[in-house]
């Protein structure tokens, strides 16, 4: 950071010393990009979250109905699994707004991969636990619906009620 600023420190200074003179300094936007860059861990792993469901989805029908759901802000693209022959991968690509950027630059490009594999008739869905995925997953599974012409059960386990010594007890004793 000082090195940006064209000045040379030496590594033989106290790392409070080094602090103390770097706090001193006037920071613009773009430096404290950098900083936020550099205090934010690298790869932060969204959680996951399993749906299983009684319905046999087929890699066809997912294709068409991601072409009915895609638009300007959601790209859908399916893809079999060359070596699973009964899973099938979502990736989709859509926008979100991150309030932390400036106002003319909220919109950011996020990815995420829904995996659905087939087993007995029986769907298994494993996808990034947040809302917007929720919603898209939600969208195809309506569209699986009505060209089934059936109601798709999900089967959810939530452990909320819990309190967090229980659900630690529970998951130790797994």
């Amino acid at each position: 950071l000082a090195r940006d600023k064209g000045i040379i420190l030496s590594s033989e200074e106290p790392r409070d010393e080094l602090v103390k003179y770097l706090s001193s300094l006037l920071y613009d936007y773009y430096d404290l990009n950098v900083l936020i860059d550099h205090i934010t861990p690298a790869h932060k792993k969204e959680k996951s979250k399993v749906t299983k469901i009684d319905t046999k989805i087929e890699a066809t029908d997912l294709k068409n109905i991601a072409k009915e759901i895609a638009n300007e802000n959601i790209i859908i693209q399916v893809n079999k699994d060359p070596n699973d022959a009964n899973k099938t991968t979502l990736k989709v690509e859509y926008d979100e707004i991150d309030f932390s950027k400036t106002r003319l630059r909220q919109k950011v490009r996020k990815e995420s991969i829904i995996e659905i594999t087939e087993e007995n008739g029986k769907s298994t869905i494993s996808k990034a636990s947040n809302d917007k995925v929720d919603e898209i997953m939600q969208k195809i599974l309506e569209k699986v619906e009505i060209k089934n012409n059936t109601k798709i059960e999900e089967k959810k386990i939530n452990l909320s009620a819990f309190e967090h010594k229980q659900k630690i007890q529970y998951f130790t004793s797994l």
